[in-house]
């Protein structure tokens, strides 16, 4: 199931990646260094997911896909060490 979500909102892909976490906006606000209302007006749908912001959940978050978060290509959950890898050299 690697095809392009292009129909989610960045509200639904945020919202898939907390449930597959299994913790909350606010928690991952709070580990991710942003405020948790910058996630609840995106759930909302008020703002959309910033480059920087989904910069901070994959470093903090290392198995959350940038590029599902981004345009919601792929599994939001990388499943291997090398995606993971691949990932992070985005951001060096």
């Amino acid at each position: 199931m690697s095809e392009n979500k292009p129909s989610q909102t960045d509200g639904v892909r945020l919202q898939t990646v907390l449930d597959l976490l299994n913790i909350s906006a606010y928690k991952l606000a709070k580990l991710s260094g942003v405020t948790p209302a910058a996630l609840y007006h995106i759930g909302s749908g008020n703002n959309k997911l910033s480059d920087s912001l989904i910069e901070k959940i994959v470093r903090r978050f290392d198995q959350v896909s940038y590029s599902y978060l981004k345009a919601g290509a792929g599994e939001p959950i990388l499943q291997t060490d090398a995606e993971k890898r691949r990932q992070h050299s985005m951001f060096l």
